[in-house]
């Protein structure tokens, strides 16, 4: 494993990895040309990563606005507390995920085997470009067990992606139907999310963990072989 230092988590350097690697950011996340003068997106962008890695209680009003560069007074004239924040965070990083999701599924839609499938499924993953897709989910995920209103997002997303899944798996040619679809759309679901949160970690610290590209092969070689007639 290669490791270089440490950069400190900031503004600049969170709209610089957006800009570099979040593609489909207009219709996910922020407008096109990003300006200091959207405070309000800011504050939700920076409280989505902090909630992914720290969770609610791990994270403070303060350390919001120290890394965008306000007072911890101005995130008040957006925002009543740190509430509203995350309940704006949570239901933002749900309709993220499923439009994610529907965008995969158009694709899903034109195959019928097994392995293009998961070539489609693996593909965003593999390239690491979208980034803070990971980072939305990863809040959800991070505190479905202590947060009611998490989990029920969580159960929804989850419910969401392996129907998407088992329906377009079970039109496959060469599908094994003595397989269980569902087990499989969250081994898929779960596998991808960890490894994408591992990689945005890196992206931020500028760091490297893994070789994605060989993980995410090596999950598609062993789901391959065991759906496949």
């Amino acid at each position: 494993m290669q490791e270089t230092a440490k950069q400190t988590l900031t503004i600049e350097n969170i709209y610089s990895i957006y800009k570099k690697y979040s593609i489909i950011g207009k219709d996910y996340f922020l407008p096109v040309d990003i300006s200091r003068s959207h405070t309000k997106q800011e504050i939700l962008l920076v409280a989505t990563i902090l909630f992914s890695q720290k969770g609610y209680h791990g994270v403070s009003i303060h350390d919001i606005s120290k890394i965008i560069g306000i007072k911890t007074s101005s995130v008040y004239n957006h925002f009543q507390n740190k509430e509203e924040i995350w309940e704006k965070v949570l239901l933002h990083s749900t309709k993220l995920f499923l439009l994610y999701m529907r965008e995969v599924s158009k694709y899903l839609a034109r195959k019928n085997k097994i392995k293009d499938m998961l070539d489609i499924v693996f593909y965003e993953p593999k390239r690491m470009e979208n980034i803070f897709p990971c980072y939305a989910f990863g809040v959800i995920q991070r505190e479905r067990i202590y947060n009611t209103f998490a989990g029920k997002l969580f159960s929804k997303i989850c419910k969401h992606t392996v129907k998407i899944l088992t329906r377009n798996f079970k039109q496959c040619s060469d599908i094994n139907e003595d397989v269980n679809l569902d087990s499989v759309g969250m081994t898929i679901l779960l596998t991808i999310f960890f490894g994408l949160n591992c990689k945005a970690e890196d992206l931020l610290t500028n760091t490297t963990s893994y070789d994605f590209a060989e993980f995410f092969d090596g999950i598609q070689k062993m789901l391959l072989s065991s759906i496949q007639a």
